[in-house]
């Protein structure tokens, strides 16, 4: 008796046959969906240059914004998803001190890249990203433009052309202003970065502005002026790091004119369980390496809870108890943070962004303060015990995201809380 035979015969077994195909099917797409996601990008931006306005020295610029941008395969043909946030901060590091720096806002980040044959295939060859969410990061788009073929000894020297786009906002308080440039790029060979082995290329353009932004700065007119960049990329051709250093001058509607001169730094790196084979590695998949990735198993107790989010792990620190109205742990509670330390420093994660919660039964203005002390003193603890600072961003968000009604206890003291999350 064959086995169609049997399924005739017995309609149970033919209708039980017919739920595993179903059963495999939805198995089969659920896998499908879970491979699409190739993993993150991590990007820190950092500007560092001089300031002159109408020709007279106006301060130094220290500026540094941290990105992560999830990549999502969206199939053949289809393109990639890059979606994630740009963490904008108050201040930057100056001479090299090592601190954990407040946030000035949180923008989105969402754009699609659909990889083309030729040139004449895509609607703007200077931007190819379609951008949903767009505040201005990243600042480079379409850059670098890299050969297809892997490079090797015989192409040192030799030079090429490409298209690419420049956010700016050399007023901090306008809109982000995009411009389109036309690159050229040299290979230098191989050289040592941070201790490995990576690809260096050299790259120049002029920044010409010609007031074609319509959703940029209004007030800007034109640009005049250029960069320089040293760009250092693994073997899959992805940045690992990008110097561009400026020297450009924006006009604007009544005559007002600024010039920057000094560098932007862009440091990049790679996370999750896939190699990202978009836009950022610009090469065959094939010669793709892997990101980097630590798993490590977080098991929750009493004083916190975990959860993933789009961001990465979160660590809800849910038992921490404070001074009334203050930033002060109480005594005792600096030892609920030795299993977050351990946590942390076992973590490979490119960053942790600490943020403070409070119940909402005061001064809005007055809690968002609080709240972003308290983070800042749980940051100071963990750094105690022996965590980089640097690696902590933070923000208070007062009580503006409460888990729970303000009108009992219980509701107010589980809205008092400091989260971590790991960027991973």
């Amino acid at each position: 008796m064959t086995f169609w035979n049997l399924k005739a015969k017995h309609p149970f077994t033919k209708k039980f046959f017919l739920i595993c195909l179903i059963l495999i099917f939805y198995l089969n797409l659920l896998l499908a969906q879970e491979n699409l996601s190739q993993g993150k990008i991590i990007i820190t931006e950092r500007a560092d240059y001089s300031v002159y306005v109408e020709g007279k020295y106006a301060g130094l610029t220290s500026r540094e914004t941290r990105l992560y941008m999830s990549e999502t395969n969206l199939g053949t043909g289809a393109g990639y998803l890059y979606e994630g946030e740009a963490f904008v901060l108050q201040k930057s590091r100056k001479n090299g001190h090592k601190a954990a720096l407040p946030i000035d806002s949180i923008l989105p980040i969402s754009f699609k890249f659909i990889p083309a044959q030729d040139e004449e295939d895509i609607e703007n060859p200077y931007q190819p990203q379609i951008f949903t969410e767009d505040e201005g990061y990243p600042l480079l788009r379409n850059f670098p433009i890299l050969p297809e073929k892997a490079f090797t000894p015989e192409d040192v020297g030799k030079t090429w052309k490409g298209k690419s786009t420049i956010a700016v906002k050399p007023k901090p308080e306008k809109n982000a202003t995009r411009i389109p440039v036309n690159a050229g790029f040299k290979y230098k060979g191989k050289t040592i970065f941070n201790g490995k082995s990576v690809n260096h290329v050299e790259a120049a353009f002029g920044l010409r502005y010609k007031g074609t932004d319509i959703l940029g700065d209004e007030e800007l007119i034109r640009s005049e002026g250029g960069r320089k960049a040293d760009i250092y990329l693994d073997d899959a051709k992805r940045p690992i790091f990008i110097r561009e250093k400026i020297d450009e001058e924006f006009f604007y509607s009544g005559g007002k004119k600024i010039k920057h001169r000094g560098f932007l730094l862009h440091f990049y790196s790679y996370t999750g369980n896939s190699p990202i084979q978009g836009y950022y590695a610009q090469t065959s998949p094939s010669q793709n390496i892997p990101s980097k990735e630590k798993n490590i198993e977080i098991t929750p107790n009493k004083d916190f809870e975990v959860s993933k989010t789009k961001r990465g792990t979160m660590l809800k620190l849910k038992n921490l108890q404070f001074e009334p109205d203050r930033a002060v742990l109480l005594k005792g509670e600096e030892a609920k943070l030795d299993e977050i330390a351990k946590i942390l420093k076992e973590s490979d994660g490119s960053f942790f962004f600490v943020e403070g919660h409070t119940a909402d039964v005061g001064r809005p203005e007055e809690e968002k303060i609080l709240s972003q002390e308290r983070a800042k003193t749980v940051i100071e603890k963990l750094t105690e015990k022996g965590i980089s600072a640097e690696r902590f961003i933070y923000q208070g968000a007062g009580g503006t995201r409460p888990l729970a009604p303000n009108g009992t206890e219980e509701g107010r003291t589980q809205n008092r809380r400091v989260e971590i999350t790991i960027i991973d």
